[in-house]
């Protein structure tokens, strides 16, 4: 895959030490499992059609589906205001949505004083580092030959389904980015419910909004909160 150059700074917001938000850049031609680019690339595929899904589509004679993060909005929380990954406000400070899906994505990036400088490297797959054919082992070895070093950062990437009038997107099924910074609280939150309740994620609504700010930080920021709601 091409690499390709842009201002970093406009694609990367933090949170305390981490990235928290990562703009959604232009669609690429192909979405492979493990992505490397800069800041303009686009990640890798987010949900796959698989299993029943799959299944019941193709009895209905729809094959050939390519599901990657364009098929979905994306919903992130960025300076404690909730809006789209492609810069748009969503202008609520809360929604609510039935969580279906969460998987982990691992962002590799470059630790150089320009931030106009900066590549990203994602994969859904960490062992990937291992086989030194993928792209993602070729790519850190490129930088490492540089003399470049990175970081690595874990996100989560969730699909929902909103269910909420006040929201824009109500109705739509969408992505939620949860950052390094809120991680931890997200799966409290779900783990709690289905210990506590017996319930999974998909069988329950949940509310998110900003929490409370964090000030005890190098950047202070307001984390994803959640709430339980029937």
């Amino acid at each position: 895959m091409a690499l390709q150059r842009a201002n970093a700074a406009e694609a990367i917001h933090t949170e305390a030490a981490a990235e928290d938000v990562l703009d959604a850049p232009a669609p690429a031609a192909e979405a492979p499992k493990t992505a490397v680019a800069n800041t303009t690339s686009a990640p890798p595929t987010v949900v796959s059609v698989q299993g029943d899904v799959a299944t019941k589509m193709a009895a209905a004679g729809f094959s050939g589906l390519h599901i990657d993060w364009t098929s979905f909005p994306t919903i992130v929380l960025d300076q404690g205001v909730f809006g789209t990954s492609d810069g748009n406000s969503l202008d609520i400070s809360s929604f609510t949505a039935r969580l279906l899906q969460s998987r982990k994505r691992y962002v590799y990036r470059t630790n150089v004083a320009n931030d106009d400088d900066t590549e990203l490297a994602y994969t859904y797959d960490p062992s990937e580092m291992d086989n030194p054919d993928s792209e993602l082992s070729q790519k850190i070895a490129k930088w490492g030959e540089d003399g470049i070093e990175f970081s690595v950062k874990e996100y989560i990437e969730a699909v929902a389904t909103v269910e909420d009038d006040e929201c824009p997107l109500n109705g739509q099924m969408v992505l939620l980015q949860i950052p390094p910074t809120s991680t931890g609280r997200f799966s409290g939150y779900v783990t709690a419910n289905t210990m506590t309740k017996g319930k999974l994620p998909s069988e329950y609504l949940t509310r998110f909004f900003k929490g409370e700010k964090v000030t005890k930080a190098k950047k202070p920021f307001h984390p994803w909160a959640f709430e339980y709601a029937g």
